[in-house]
């Protein structure tokens, strides 16, 4: 380990990084056997600050990587997790990235040696040295013995595989089909032709092409940290490792609600028929609010807007894909992500809401419904329905007869018709819903606000259509607290496109929006809302922005 007195001083967020070199000093010493989460804040406190790096952190970078093989066992995972974040930090200098990058890797024999020798029970710092390596081109023979070892997730070993490997090699871990990791992408034959069909729709430029990749790699890497930071902190706390994965819970609550999601491409058996009766008078024309009998006409006396009928689904954005960055709507117009969503929704949940365990439940989702939606006259609401998932509940609780969906892909309303065929739900915007004003007895938006490009405005439609007395239910993310929990988190959003919510704030905008606050809830970074509409104050005019 070098010497740190002979180390010369550098700049650091705050002056010379003398926080740094003190905390070194600390948790080098023999005496140092426990984590201390102060002493890890301090060690960080002048050389990283949410992603960002500092001339600082290059020398800090050296250090750590000596320091790592040899510290007590307690602080192995946090300073792998440090290594790691340094190793994908940023700069508005973009040379001194590449200087820690390059100083994090002097150590990564250091870090295979560390992990060969590792004992069964190390999980925190195993876990953490596989994200701190799928940063850096793989070595000899590691992908073999991570695939070979008794102690590492075939999932996890093939993320560390996807980041390591050439991008150009790319017939092994094809765009798309990586995320949450390789082992959820094994197709049939049927999926074959579907994969290549979508990669045929795609057609995406060379540049557009690598910019996925690094966003399909910074949502791998995410996941890969997210979860050792959660085991490292399960472990410092003496809590337990959870037993069961998210694709393990997933299969669970299947098992027992005898869940079974349609294959990709299925086609409703329903027969043919029009928009029901006692739901017609729901939809309007989104562009001009004027009402449309969708039984007789499927173009808008007003305003001339044509629109496509077909069975229960009503199409109000004809021959229009929206376009938006990030892998998120990307996922969502693939027919193959639809159909796994009910899958990858376990690790997306997990990462977003720091929930590895399962301690939220789809039972516990469901009771929240139960006990909160509560409707006024009229239909419910589903905004942002997806592939039905939530709106089989409501179903439940007011009747199939009340519930209408809106979603703006088309993949997931082909899903969603497909498995709930009797129910409406028309395509369109969340920004510009084809619902009249005022008409609505309830809405539920769930799991759903944090993929809109503009959320108030999508918040703001909602009050709209909503009658007063009628009930929101919303189910969200807050931005967590924790440092390195936040920092993943935050690569997520960014990978995804997605956003998490201050708690304060989003319910503070939802009284200014002419609602009243039921409740809130925030197990661990969920954060569930109910609240009531007082008044119809909110425009009659649908927001105009993007989804």
């Amino acid at each position: 380990m070098r010497n740190i007195d002979s180390v010369p001083p550098s700049a650091g967020r705050f002056g010379p990084a003398t926080n740094f070199f003190q905390a070194a000093r600390l948790i080098a010493e023999s005496g140092q056997l426990s984590y201390r989460p102060a002493l890890f804040d301090q060690l960080l406190s002048d050389v990283w600050f949410e992603g960002r790096v500092y001339p600082a952190t290059v020398d800090a970078a050296e250090h750590l990587s000596t320091m790592l093989p040899a510290v007590a066992p307690a602080w192995r995972p946090w300073l792998a997790l440090a290594l790691g974040v340094f190793a994908e930090g940023h700069a508005p200098d973009p040379a001194l990235p590449d200087a820690v990058y390059a100083a994090v890797a002097k150590g990564y024999d250091g870090y295979r040696e560390l992990l060969s020798r590792l004992g069964s029970a190390e999980n925190a710092a195993r876990t953490s040295l596989l994200y701190l390596l799928a940063h850096f081109p793989a070595q000899g023979d590691l992908i073999e013995g991570l695939t070979r070892s008794p102690h590492v997730s075939a999932p996890d070993a093939a993320r560390v595989a996807r980041c390591t490997e050439d991008p150009a090699a790319e017939s092994r871990f094809p765009l798309g089909r990586c995320w949450p990791s390789p082992t959820h992408w094994v197709l049939d034959t049927h999926e074959k032709q579907i994969d290549q069909e979508w990669r045929a729709s795609l057609a995406l430029p060379d540049e557009d092409h690598r910019e996925i990749r690094d966003l399909e790699t910074m949502a791998i890497l995410a996941l890969l940290g997210a979860q050792a930071e959660d085991a490292a902190d399960r472990e410092s706390a003496d809590l337990p490792v959870p037993e069961r994965t998210p694709a393990e819970l997933l299969q669970d609550t299947r098992d027992r609600l005898d869940v079974r999601e349609p294959a990709p491409g299925t086609q409703s058996t329903a027969t043919s028929a029009a928009v029901p009766h006692h739901q017609r008078d729901v939809f309007c024309c989104p562009d001009c609010l004027n009402p449309l009998d969708l039984a007789l006409q499927s173009e808008c006396p007003r305003c001339g807007k044509r629109y496509e009928i077909a069975d229960t689904v009503v199409d109000f954005l004809p021959g229009t894909e929206f376009s938006q960055a990030g892998l998120g709507l990307m996922f969502l117009k693939d027919p193959l992500h639809v159909a796994r969503y009910e899958s990858h929704r376990l690790s997306f949940v997990a990462l977003m809401a720091a929930d590895w365990a399962g301690e939220i439940t789809f039972e516990d989702e469901y009771a929240y419904l139960l006990d909160h939606v509560r409707p006024v006259d009229g239909p419910v609401l589903d905004v942002a329905c997806g592939s039905g998932r939530w709106t089989r509940p409501l179903a439940d609780i007011v009747g199939a007869s009340r519930v209408v969906g809106v979603d703006v892909s088309r993949a997931m309303v082909d899903q969603f018709h497909a498995a709930l065929p009797g129910i409406p739900i028309g395509r369109a915007s969340v920004t510009s819903l084809p619902i009249a004003s005022g008409s609505v007895g309830a809405v539920n938006c769930w799991n759903a606000l944090q993929l809109f490009g503009n959320p108030w405005a999508a918040l703001s439609e909602m009050a709209r259509v909503l009658r007063p007395g009628g009930s929101l239910t919303l189910l969200t993310f807050q931005t967590a607290a924790r440092p390195l929990q936040r920092h993943f988190q935050r690569r997520h959003e960014t990978a995804f496109n997605v956003s998490s919510f201050d708690r304060d704030v989003l319910t503070s905008r939802i009284r200014e929006m002419g609602f009243e606050i039921i409740d809130s809830w925030s197990p661990n970074n969920y954060l569930f809302v109910t609240a009531r509409r007082l008044t119809s104050g909110a425009s009659d005019s649908p927001a105009k922005s993007e989804i």
